[in-house]
Parts: structure tokens; sequence; C-alpha cells
């Protein structure tokens, strides 16, 4: 397996594996998420990757993963500066989970974040996606916050 940054010939791999996700997302909270045609626009994904926004899994030549982040600077007059490494998505294609693919990645984007200066890596992720808090909690990630809801009817 390898893990690289993403170049534009791989949008199709890795919509179709967006598409699964949002399909997750879409089961999950149907109030909030819908079925759409295209998840990663064309011209998004041609800008994050030109960016070197966009990380890829490769199996001999088919991608299996991948992530969008971004690197931010907290800069608040009430908190500490600091710079952090934001995982916008994460997703591994259903075929191939389990295989320690997800973990290879995050491993690629912690390396990302320490040649940045990055003293984190974050992620919002669905109270509702119980799989992926309990991954993620595995990776040694835990809550920092909290994001509540209440519905006006």
């Amino acid at each position: 397996m390898t893990i690289r940054f993403a170049s534009f010939e791989d949008y199709a791999q890795t919509e179709k594996i967006a598409q699964e996700i949002q399909q997750i997302h879409v089961n999950l909270r149907p109030d909030i998420y819908k079925e759409v045609a295209e998840v990663i626009g064309f011209e998004a994904f041609r800008d994050l990757s030109s960016k070197q926004a966009v990380i890829v899994a490769e199996i001999n030549g088919k991608i299996v993963g991948y992530a969008v982040y971004y690197l931010r600077n907290v800069k608040l007059p009430i908190m500490h500066e600091r710079k952090v490494l934001d995982i916008d998505a994460i997703a591994v294609s259903s075929l191939c989970r389990s295989q320690g693919i997800g973990t290879q990645m995050v491993l690629f984007l912690k390396e990302i974040a320490r040649s940045n200066g990055c003293g984190s890596i974050e992620l919002s992720v669905s109270s509702q996606n119980r799989d992926a808090i309990r991954w993620y909690e595995k990776l040694g990630m835990q809550a920092r916050s909290i994001h509540m809801e209440m519905k006006i009817e």
C-alpha cells in the first residue's frame, strides 16, 4: 500500500468512495444529508489536489481510501496561538476496511502535521457514527468539545 498526495487523475476513484460515505451520512441523518450526484466537485477536487490537501491510499493502482485536510492557525484573543491539522474527510472503501488503511493515512497526516508545526489533529464526527468514534478513540483521539443541536419545529 502507498499513501501519497492525490493527483487530479485520482478524482473518479476518490469520488466513488466519497459516495459510499455520503450514503452512511444520509442513513444516519436524513434530515441533514441528502443523496447527491457528486460529493466532491470536479473543480473542488482539482483545486484541493493542486494544493496537496488530499491524500490517497493506493493498492495495486486502485484508490482504496482518501482524506481531505487543512492546516489552520488558531489566533484568538482568548486562546493560546496554535497550529492545527483539520481532517475535513477521511474514508476507506467498504471493500477494504479493517486492514489498517485508515490508520496508515492518519499516520501520514500526523507527519504532515508535525512537519508544519501543528500541535494537534482535529476533526468532527457525527455522534451517531459510533464505529467512527470507536476507531478515532483507538487512534488516541478524544472528545475536545461537543456540538449541541436543538431542533425548532
